[in-house]
């Protein structure tokens, strides 16, 4: 039985189903008890048979073996593994005394999905008293909410419950910090529970720094704790958010200390990515090009440099520790989403270029390139793609993430400090961006590569914002001619838009007509029909498709789509005045009780369109305006 209960394969499911309910353990002499049954409910669990393992309880009753606090545990621990909070909170009402640990499991699945007035709600009911862990799970809650009225009593509980230990103490630590923001008190507390006190206090002290934004604290913190403590022994954890706190203060030679000190054993993988492709993005974040380009010129290795982007250099060329190629594939990625060129070129030719470390993949050609695109050094971007085209496919091979990654860097807006601020300049260069793109996307389908539904919805939305209606028409029909192609809900909707911004009206209602008669509209595609409804002065058609809308059974409008619809009526309305047009819309407001709420924009459009109209300075606009701020606000 107890072999058999977390096992996975149905025989065994089948082999204690026969002991326990089938009279099995008879030809022993045996008689199922709370353990076999437990056993067996909880290996009803890991098969996932949720709706049978809650009818063993009425047969474990009918067999004189009435569910005990365990089986309940049990059934709780499975709600909690499938997410089925409502199933618990029903079990919650059925039973006369659910112990503790239940609470404790359905307050975590609360927490857990952040709906934590329910959570509230449900620890303020509760009809027996709560244990270390129960005030633990709510702590946690109070410090995530940064509730510091709710979260002072909890740590009194805890501080005087005899029980008390690291595990405790790293929750209170992290209120401390994170909430009340008041370090002195929480280091005084490690000092006095210095006897249990270890690297998870320390970790849980430095996240909650880094949760209130006190970086160099967080830091500071890391640098004396084990002067304080020497008993403790760093974690792998502790070495993250000791680095990802050296990286936020811009404590470069502290992130680079850290890495240096961090031990083989914890230089997995994933942690060796994070903590270099944070790093690359921090060193970017906090230089200015031009300062970082003569560092790089100036970098000698022979000699001797404290500089950090130096000391960065010197350690990529001889790492303490093994880094995997998609670590510095990572580092690529974030230095050329920020067009830092000469950077992305070094690490390149030190880490990918003849007889360097590693041999450069796809991954590490589609970050160069970017870096380039980014950088707005066009010519020298595709020269890259030229060689990469050459060679396809003997020597490498292109494929589409690397097409995908390419043309989205070129349809990007161009925002680059080294181009001309002048509208002309920028929609000349948009506009050869855009040529490029087109050109890449027809080598794509000379070379084979299926074009997914996001390719086409990056050229879209690039068409879109240049004003391009010719290519949007084009890239339309592509779509059309490719046989391939499972059109998304998306892709549609950036086909709308984009005909929504070239002014072709009559397209948006046919790409919605296809999107509502394939039942494969969302929430966006409502709000943009909308928008064209309204800016196009299609007072009728709009109306239609909202009161189709406002009765279509499973579908639910939500707050953005209400505020498109106040926006249409204020800019489309028709033989009213502008008063009687705009308290038209003001009463949607009152339509989107039931389901959802106005948020901040849909004060904002009243707002500027009562100024609109000019009628912003009567009291009737004014007093509506009041009311509906109070009730954002709240």
């Amino acid at each position: 039985m107890f072999l058999m209960r977390k096992s996975n394969d149905p025989s065994d499911l089948e082999w204690l189903r026969t002991m326990v309910l089938e009279k099995g353990m008879l030809k022993y002499g045996l008689k199922p008890d709370h353990f076999d049954y437990n056993a067996l409910l909880y290996c009803l669990g890991v098969h996932g048979h949720i709706l049978e393992a809650e009818d063993l309880l009425p047969t474990m009753s009918k067999a004189g073996v009435p569910p005990n606090n365990h089986t309940y545990n049990i059934l709780f621990g499975m709600y909690k593994r499938n997410g089925l909070i409502a199933k618990a909170l029903q079990r919650l009402l059925e039973m006369d005394q659910p112990p503790v640990e239940c609470y404790n499991q359905t307050l975590i699945m609360l927490v857990d999905k952040r709906m934590y007035d329910q959570a509230m709600d449900l620890f303020l009911r509760m009809p027996v008293q709560p244990d270390n862990y129960t005030y633990v799970v709510m702590l946690q809650l109070a410090t995530k909410t940064k509730q510091a009225h709710f979260g002072k009593p909890l740590i009194g509980k805890l501080l005087n419950h005899p029980k008390f230990s690291n595990y405790e103490l790293s929750s209170v630590l992290c209120f401390y910090t994170a909430v009340l923001m008041d370090l002195d008190t929480a280091m005084k507390l490690l000092k006095d529970n210095q006897h249990f006190a270890d690297v998870y206090s320390i970790t849980a002290m430095v996240g909650g720094l880094l949760q209130m934004n006190e970086p160099a604290k967080a830091v500071d913190l890391c640098q004396k704790a084990f002067g304080m403590f020497p008993q403790m022994k760093p974690n792998e954890d502790f070495y993250r958010l000791a680095i990802a706190a050296s990286l936020n203060a811009r404590r470069f030679d502290v992130a680079l200390d850290n890495l240096n000190k961090l031990p083989a054993k914890f230089a997995n993988p994933e942690t060796i990515v994070s903590v270099l492709a944070n790093l690359g993005a921090a060193l970017c974040d906090s230089m200015p090009m031009d300062e970082m380009e003569s560092l790089l010129d100036g970098y000698d290795k022979t000699k001797q440099s404290d500089h950090h982007i130096h000391r960065l250099l010197a350690w990529f060329e001889h790492p303490p520790i093994p880094i995997p190629q998609v670590a510095y594939n990572g580092f690529l990625l974030e230095i050329s989403r920020r067009g830092r060129v000469d950077l992305a070129k070094w690490t390149f030719e030190r880490i990918f270029g003849t007889g360097a470390i590693y041999t450069p993949n796809m991954a590490t050609y589609s970050q160069l390139t970017v870096a380039y695109v980014i950088a707005n050094r066009l010519e020298d971007a595709m020269a890259i793609y030229y060689v990469l085209r050459d060679r396809h496919p003997k020597q490498v091979v292109l494929d589409s993430v690397y097409f995908n990654m390419l043309i989205k860097a070129l349809a990007q807006p161009v925002q680059v400090q080294r181009l001309s601020s002048s509208n002309t300049g920028r929609s000349m260069k948009h506009k050869e961006r855009l040529s490029m793109s087109l050109q890449l996307f027809t080598d794509m389908r000379n070379l084979r590569l299926q074009p997914s539904p996001h390719t086409y919805t990056i050229l879209l939305n690039a068409c879109s914002f240049a004003r391009d209606a010719d290519g949007l028409l084009k890239i339309h029909q592509l779509m059309k001619m490719d046989l391939q192609l499972d059109p998304t809900t998306k892709l549609y909707n950036a086909l709308m838009d984009g005909y929504n911004r070239t002014f072709q009206f009559e397209q948006v209602m046919f790409v919605w007509d296809k999107l509502f008669h394939d039942n494969k509209f969302d929430n966006a595609s409502v709000s943009i029909v909308l928008d064209a409804c309204g800016y196009h002065q299609q007072h009728g058609r709009g109306e239609a498709i909202w009161k189709i809308l406002s009765a279509y059974s499973g579908f639910s409008l939500n707050t953005n789509n209400f505020n498109s619809y106040i926006e249409f009526i204020c800019r489309s309305a028709t033989g009213v005045t502008p008063l009687q047009r705009w308290l038209q819309a003001y009463k949607v407001t009152m339509l989107m009780q039931g389901h959802c709420h106005p948020d901040a924009k849909t004060l904002l459009t009243l707002d500027s369109f009562a100024t609109k109209l000019d009628i912003d300075t009567l009291p009737e606009v004014k007093s509506c305006l009041a009311s509906l701020e109070r009730g954002v606000k709240t």
